[in-house]
C-alpha cells in the first residue's frame, strides 16, 4: 500500500494457462470529513510480464449525510469522601445535518458509585438503570438540534478506596453518527480525617 498515492499494489502469479480466481478483500473506513455524493474506487489490471494494460474495473459508494453528536458530563464534587452525595449532569445533542435514529447512550458508573435510582431523569425517553453493569442507558431517536439532559445522583460507597479517583466515562453514539463521542466526570474519594482531643480534668 502506498500512503502517498493511496494505492493498493497486488502482484498474482498465473501458473501456465490455468486461471485461479484471486479474491482480495480490501476493508476501509470512510472518513467523516467524506463528502456527501458518490465515491468511485477503481482497480487496473495490467501484464506482470509485459506491463501491457488489460482493463479496468470500478465500484462505487453513495456517501450521505450523518449525524453530529456532542456529550457532555459534569459533576458537582471534585472531592467527596464515602458516604457523600454526587450529583451528575449529562447533556448530548445532535447538530445535523441528519436526524440520528437509533442513539445510544452509555455511562457506566464505578463499583464504588451507588446510583440513587429514583433521582435518575431524562428531558427525552428512555433512559434506563442496568443494575447487572452497574450503567445509565439511554435509547432513542434525535432530530437535529434536539437537546437531551439527563440528572442523577450517586453515593460514595462505604467500602471506596480511599484516594480512589472515581471517574465514568459517557458514550454516545448512532448508526450515521459522523464518530463515537465521549464525555467523563471524575471525583476524588478522600478518607475522613479522625480528630483526637485530649480531654483535661481540672
Amino acid at each position: 500500500y502506498d500512503s502517498i498515492s493511496r494505492t493498493v499494489y497486488v502482484s498474482v502469479t498465473v501458473p501456465g494457462t490455468s486461471l485461479t480466481p484471486t479474491v482480495l478483500d480490501i476493508v476501509v473506513t470512510m472518513d467523516a470529513a467524506a463528502t456527501v455524493g458518490t465515491v468511485m474506487n477503481e482497480a487496473d489490471f495490467y501484464n506482470g510480464v509485459t506491463d501491457a494494460f488489460i482493463v479496468s474495473k470500478s465500484a462505487s459508494t453513495t456517501v450521505l449525510p450523518s449525524a453530529n453528536l456532542e456529550v457532555s458530563k459534569s459533576a458537582d464534587k471534585l472531592i467527596a469522601r464515602q458516604g457523600n452525595t454526587i450529583n451528575y449532569t449529562l447533556v448530548f445533542k445532535n447538530t445535523g445535518p441528519q436526524a440520528a435514529a437509533g442513539t445510544v447512550m452509555n455511562d457506566p458508573l464505578p463499583a464504588a458509585l451507588i446510583l440513587n435510582t429514583a433521582s435518575l431523569t431524562s428531558t427525552a425517553p428512555t433512559v434506563s438503570w442496568i443494575s447487572t453493569t452497574n450503567t445509565i442507558k439511554w435509547m432513542g431517536n434525535l432530530a437535529v438540534g434536539q437537546v437531551v439532559t439527563i440528572t442523577y445522583n450517586a453515593t460514595v460507597a462505604s467500602t471506596a478506596t480511599d484516594y480512589l479517583a472515581l471517574i465514568n466515562l459517557a458514550s454516545l453514539d448512532a448508526p450515521n453518527a459522523a464518530s463515537i463521542v465521549y464525555s467523563s466526570a471524575a471525583t476524588e474519594a478522600l478518607p475522613f480525617i479522625k480528630v483526637y482531643l485530649p480531654i483535661i480534668i481540672k
